[in-house]
Order: structure tokens, then C-alpha cells, then sequence
């Protein structure tokens, strides 16, 4: 299958670190039960790409909704890679079946040194490539927004870490407007490359392979038409750079 990206602006792709032995992609969606057919085959896809890639994929590890979904895809397509689901005591009853002592990572709800929080910081430290976003409920806006913030503000490791949202059915589009509407109020076009939306779930396996620097097929490199435009012209302003408004 051929991915055309030239109009996905991979400027801000950062690029795989060559001391990672394993990459691990965190995926953050929504858990319910009834979700859109269009959502759940994005799911899907996320799932058998990751799998085929022999990423390691982290997540809520629940047997209901998009995760479901995640997980079947990611154990049919699946090769040297593994699943690790993140959750916490009280959803632990609604972990995929599928998934070993050794994958489960189960935070107390009781103990406040291991909680929701710390459900949620691991999500975060486990990843080596960044995140996947699909659709979800607040939980998974909150986790957009926090990862976006941490990234925004280059707090800790968030700053090295890639964000791509799978912007199904125009899901996202509220979130890419506020991005847009920050940038206008405060004459800031930072806010804007922290994130790279794709309307078409295929478009996360050409990504990867950009982020791997896995040549596509004919042996040229998959690239972005747009994104080697903005590379030149981010070089002709850091000179220019000045301190965000917040």
C-alpha cells in the first residue's frame, strides 16, 4: 500500500534515539463499550500496525471498546512485540484476558503513593516514540492536554516525545481549533507543531517508518513535502526564537 504524506508537516517528527533497543508506543483512547464502528476499526488499525512493526504497545489493557480492539489486533498481527496494560485495582476486573502476570501493571486506588496519578505517569514513562491518541472521553482529552502541555513546556522527558492524533470522523477538530485559536490570541505559531493530526489511521504506519528512517518501498525515504519546507524556514527564525506566552 503506498502512503502518500506530503501533506503532513513531519518537521517536528523526532526521530527514533539509536540507544533504544525496544520502542514503545503509548496509546491513549476510549474505553467504553459503545463506540462509532468508524472508531473501533481505527482501533483496530493502530493495534496490527504497531504489532507488524514489533512495537511494544502500552495502554488501559481493557477488554471492552477500542482497547478491545487494540489489543485483538495487536495479538493477530503480532511478532517479537508485547501489550502491557496500565490500570489501576478498581478496573482491573476489565483487563484483556489475553494479558500475563508480567503485563499487568496495577496501581492501588487506596494507596496514595500509587494511584490514578501514578497510573498515568507510567503510561507516560513507558513510551519511547510518544503517543497515539484515538478517540475517547475525558479521560482521554485530559491525557492529550497533559502530554501536550508536558511536550509545550519540554517538561521532563515530554519535550523528546512525539504526539499523533488520529483525528477520526473530525473527532479532534475542537482540539485542533483551540490550538489554532491560542496561536491567533497570543501571536504564537509554537502551539501549533506539537501535535500532528491525521484524518486517515493508514498514515501512523508512513509516520513510523519516518520516525524509524525505514526506507519505503523503491528505496527512497517516505518524507513530507511540507515538512522540508517548514525545516528550512524554522532554521531562518531560531534567531528569532523568544519566550512563549503561556
Amino acid at each position: 500500500m503506498s502512503i502518500d504524506l506530503t501533506s503532513i508537516d513531519l518537521s517536528y517528527l523526532i526521530k527514533k534515539d539509536p540507544s533504544v533497543v525496544r520502542e514503545v508506543v503509548t496509546v491513549f483512547s476510549g474505553l467504553s463499550p459503545v463506540t462509532p464502528a468508524s472508531v473501533l476499526t481505527a482501533c483496530g488499525k493502530v493495534g496490527e500496525i504497531l504489532a507488524r512493526k514489533n512495537i511494544t504497545m502500552v495502554c488501559a489493557g481493557d477488554a471492552q471498546g477500542c482497547q478491545n480492539e487494540l489489543i485483538e489486533a495487536y495479538n493477530s498481527n503480532k511478532r517479537d512485540g508485547q501489550v502491557i496494560g496500565v490500570t489501576i485495582s478498581n478496573w482491573a476486573q476489565y483487563l484483556h484476558p489475553s494479558l500475563e502476570a508480567s503485563q499487568r501493571e496495577i496501581y492501588s486506588d487506596k494507596t496514595p503513593t500509587r494511584n490514578y496519578a501514578d497510573r498515568k505517569n507510567s503510561l507516560k514513562e513507558h513510551s519511547t516514540f510518544g503517543y497515539v491518541v484515538l478517540p475517547g472521553g475525558p479521560g482521554t482529552i485530559a491525557e492529550l492536554w497533559e502530554v501536550y502541555g508536558e511536550k509545550f513546556e519540554t517538561l521532563g522527558n515530554g519535550g523528546k516525545k512525539n504526539i499523533v492524533v488520529v483525528n477520526t470522523d473530525g473527532f479532534f477538530n475542537p482540539i485542533k481549533d483551540q490550538i489554532e485559536n491560542m496561536s491567533t490570541a497570543f501571536g504564537w505559531d509554537g502551539y501549533k507543531n506539537k501535535v500532528i493530526f491525521i484524518d486517515n489511521v493508514d498514515d501512523l504506519d508512513g509516520i513510523l517508518d519516518v520516525y524509524l528512517d525505514i526506507p519505503a518501498a523503491g528505496g527512497s525515504r517516505r518524507s513530507s513535502k511540507k515538512g522540508k519546507k517548514a525545516k528550512k524556514g524554522k532554521k531562518a527564525k531560531k534567531t528569532m526564537r523568544r519566550r512563549h506566552p503561556y
